[in-house]
């Protein structure tokens, strides 16, 4: 997802027990995975006691949803040779992407700033499955339908004379209730935001907004979506925008979130995003214009 990963702690596996925003199916899944690995906050007091029994880290296991919980926590000090999982954490209030840190993005992503002209367009792979059949083509942004190609390996899928830079980006979350299990927070609405040199136009949305609204980010002049990424399932259940400026954002979380696979689109060398197309009889799949 492009989010920075530590490993839980002892808190985080105390609050899971308690939390209203705990799914069911993490808590089982990893309640039956038997004891994981956590991170000792006060490090340097719980280290020198424990390393005077022999144990420099800490084990904890759950107990299972599934009857009578008679021990909710063990907490295990142990040697650090021992056999654990790993559950890590994630901030959900990051704000700065690591992409360019890590090698994800290329060296000049960081220089890249939109200009007016003429555009050579490639488009992302498909996102989702969408388990609902065809959906009504759109293609949203300084962009139109007939620009871009189907292509599904990133080539160059037409040109386009852009005008406008993309200079806001608002997401409308839905949240999909189930009989068999949590619900699930996917996106149902998109609406980009255009500035330019010429008159812009009024933003384009797409999609159904939800009683909760949009969530939006404004970008800075010049400033550009160089990286998406996310979690897809049988719909786009999160998108995480990393710009140029170093900047991440993504809409809050919630105990409806969920990320069945996660995905990271970069755009190529010297591109960024200028639009959001979907095709009709994709089943629901989106692709990002770059």
């Amino acid at each position: 997802m492009g989010l920075s990963w530590s490993l839980v702690t002892a808190g985080d596996a105390l609050d899971w027990y308690t939390s209203m925003d705990t799914r069911r199916g993490a808590y089982a899944a990893i309640s039956l995975g038997g004891y994981f690995w956590v991170d000792i906050e006060d490090a340097h007091n719980a280290t020198t006691a424990m390393a005077a029994q022999g144990s420099t880290c800490m084990r904890v296991a759950l107990d299972s949803l599934n009857g009578e919980a008679t021990i909710a926590h063990r907490f295990v000090p142990s040697t650090c040779s021992e056999t654990a999982m790993a559950v890590c954490r994630a901030a959900a209030d990051q704000r700065s992407s690591q992409l360019r840190e890590r090698g994800v993005l290329p060296v000049d992503a960081v220089n890249v700033l939109w200009v007016p002209g003429p555009h050579a367009l490639s488009v992302s792979r498909r996102l989702g499955s969408g388990p609902f059949g065809g959906a009504c083509a759109f293609a949203i942004g300084p962009i139109n339908s007939d620009d871009v190609t189907a292509g599904t390996d990133g080539s160059v899928g037409g040109s386009a004379n852009l005008l406008h830079q993309l200079s806001s980006v608002s997401i409308s979350m839905t949240i999909q209730p189930s009989n068999s299990t949590d619900s699930v927070a996917v996106v149902g609405a998109l609406k980009l935001g255009l500035l330019g040199s010429v008159d812009a136009p009024e933003p384009a949305a797409a999609g159904v907004a939800s009683s909760d609204g949009w969530h939006s980010v404004e970008l800075s002049p010049g400033e550009v979506v160089v990286a998406v990424s996310g979690c897809a399932g049988g719909f786009v259940e999160r998108l995480v925008l990393h710009t140029s400026a170093g900047r991440m954002w993504t809409t809050p979380f919630s105990a409806a979130s969920l990320c069945s696979v996660p995905f990271m689109e970069v755009a190529p060398p010297g591109a960024y995003l200028v639009g959001v197309q979907w095709g009709s009889g994709d089943g629901g799949n989106g692709r990002g214009g770059f």
